[in-house]
């Protein structure tokens, strides 16, 4: 869980002394000898720098008003899932103490069932499978609103709609759902993946249509099936 490794640094600095070093030995020859020969030369520096420009832009710091930590795929997911879902989790946070508290133990504050929609795992959503859910636009949840529920320390979440019907019978949903998830193969509430492709804006959800089950996500038709 760091801001940034090490090893991308290293990668970055190899690739601009090898470009320094291509141009000084190739292109200039190239353009003095074979003008033909340098539009291939530069579109290939231009890829190379499009990969540095790309993993700067990864790289860069996060907005003075944010911290970002990095949870990684390998202790949530079995190698069965990894190509699906290969990319580290990330988390924002508002201030540096929270950051920091999440730090220590991201266990403690991670939602059940990785912030998929409680009520909707209880129902496997349809027949959803377990890579459904671990390509994170099947189980979508309510942001920006009050439509969350905390039992016993523990954060569960729910789509906008859905969470009318989880609100009956919290203790009975959160049952069902949790022997849905380990059917899956996911290992516990915790364990497993995180919802981070689709959400669903309860303000404008409100506003607009609230009896549209999956109406306003963010992003836009972010939803599958």
């Amino acid at each position: 869980m760091k801001k940034c490794e090490k090893k991308y640094f290293i990668f970055i600095i190899y690739n601009v002394i090898f470009l320094i070093l291509f141009f000084v030995v190739h292109v200039v020859p190239f353009c003095l000898r074979h003008p033909v020969v340098v539009f291939g030369s530069f579109c290939f520096m231009l890829t190379r720098c499009a990969v540095l420009f790309y993993l700067l832009f990864l790289l860069l710091p996060p907005p003075s008003s944010s911290f970002l930590l990095f949870l990684y795929i390998f202790p949530r997911l079995s190698p069965t899932f990894l190509p699906i879902h290969p990319q580290r989790y990330e988390f924002w946070f508002s201030t540096e103490k929270n950051a920091n508290l999440f730090q220590k133990n991201p266990w403690q504050y991670l939602p059940a069932f990785g912030g998929h929609c409680t009520h909707g795992i209880s129902e496997s959503f349809g027949g959803m499978t377990a890579a459904d859910i671990v390509d994170g636009r099947r189980g979508f949840t309510c942001v920006h609103g009050p439509r969350w529920y905390i039992l016993n320390g523990t954060l569960y979440m729910n789509s906008c709609s859905m969470y009318e019907d989880f609100i009956k019978d919290p203790l009975g949903d959160i049952a069902k759902a949790k022997k849905q998830w380990e059917e899956w193969g996911f290992g516990g509430e915790w364990r497993g993946p995180m919802n981070d492709a689709c959400f669903q804006d309860y303000t404008e959800w409100m506003k607009d249509d609230p009896m549209n089950p999956i109406g306003h996500l963010i992003p836009e038709r972010c939803v599958t099936g």
